[in-house]
């Protein structure tokens, strides 16, 4: 659920998925054990847990976007 939007989003910033999971797999799965977590709380929680994963996802991307800590590397495809 926060690789989807984190790699929907650095896929606009122009890098492919071998690099995104490269780079942000940890924050991936700090993400996605939350919301897993959550999911396994209780019937509220598991309704929040899809919302609280995207948003805290693009947050964490954005932050670290306006920081210039986003690493954003143009592969040659060709190697």
């Amino acid at each position: 659920m926060g690789f989807a939007i984190m790699d929907n989003y650095l896929k606009i910033k122009g890098m492919t998925l071998k690099r995104s999971l490269y780079n942000y797999a940890g924050l991936a799965m700090d993400i996605d054990g939350t919301a897993n977590l959550m999911l396994a709380l209780s019937l509220r929680d598991s309704m929040a847990a899809p919302i609280l994963g995207s948003v805290t996802a693009a947050l964490a991307l954005h932050q670290m976007d306006q920081h210039h800590e986003l690493v954003v590397v143009q592969l040659d495809e060709d190697s």
